[in-house]
């Protein structure tokens, strides 16, 4: 006789130890085990330079690429942006964004 409390029975994971694994790039098998999926990952600097302001911004993303022929697979999706602009007059300011393929100012 399988009773629910059987058939349902969780097997304890160390929370630590299963986020590691989560971030485990290198290690498909690691990454396949976890419950953590990453759905995006983004990093902001901001630094001051004496007259100026500096922010950058990198960001990834997994998409899903489903080709005529084989099996679907992810790819990584990379972004990143650079500004800078002049304390003095804010004005007087540029950027650099690069996203899904493309570079824009």
């Amino acid at each position: 006789r399988i009773t629910v409390a059987t058939k349902y029975t969780a097997i304890a994971r160390d929370f630590f130890a299963d986020l590691a694994d989560s971030l485990s790039i290198w290690d498909a098998t690691k990454l396949k085990s976890s419950l953590f999926k990453l759905q995006s990952l983004s990093l902001k600097l901001a630094q001051d330079l004496h007259d100026w302001n500096l922010e950058a911004s990198l960001g990834m993303s997994p998409v899903l690429v489903t080709p005529d022929s084989g099996r679907p697979y992810y790819q990584l999706d990379f972004s990143f942006s650079i500004g800078v602009a002049w304390k003095d007059i804010p004005e007087i300011k540029t950027s650099l964004a690069y996203e899904k393929g493309s570079f824009s100012q």
